[in-house]
């Protein structure tokens, strides 16, 4: 007596004949359930999207001013900063060695100065004129005291 397939469960038979091996399809059951995706879900996404963005921009924004807050209510750290007058001196006597871009913490282009003499001169005479129109400013920000003109 030979037993009849069920098809509730049904199995994949493997057959082996001369080196060749074959798989008899399994059926499934299993359905696949794709989201709706309307207008509306879209819309809705795009304005929380939006509102997150908002969201962002705002904290940037009060993380910035409690960081100006802090460096006005510390002293100690203002008086760590670049002094403009001082570029200026630095830049004037010792400029064709580049001793002024290491006091603005552009060390890299303070070793070339120093390699090249300040381009002969020329390249000093223009950080020279930068500094005093206040175009030529420390790596890390502004100088905290300006000269005034």
């Amino acid at each position: 007596m030979v037993a009849e397939p069920n098809p509730a469960k049904e199995e994949a038979v493997l057959t082996a004949s001369t080196n060749k091996a074959s798989v008899a399809p399994v059926k499934s059951r299993i359905t696949v359930i794709k989201p709706v995706v309307t207008k509306e879900t879209k819309i809705s996404k795009i304005a929380e999207i939006k509102a997150a963005l908002k969201v962002k921009k705002q904290i940037k924004a009060v993380v910035k001013a409690a960081e100006k807050k802090e460096k006005a209510a510390n002293p100690a750290e203002a008086a760590s900063g670049k002094s403009q007058l001082v570029a200026a001196v630095l830049a004037f006597v010792v400029g064709y060695i580049g001793i002024h871009r290491f006091y603005l913490g552009y060390t890299g282009i303070g070793i070339a100065q120093i390699l090249t003499l300040g381009g002969c001169g020329i390249w000093a005479l223009i950080d020279l004129i930068r500094i005093l129109m206040g175009d030529l400013k420390p790596k890390d920000g502004d100088y905290t005291e300006k000269l005034d003109f």
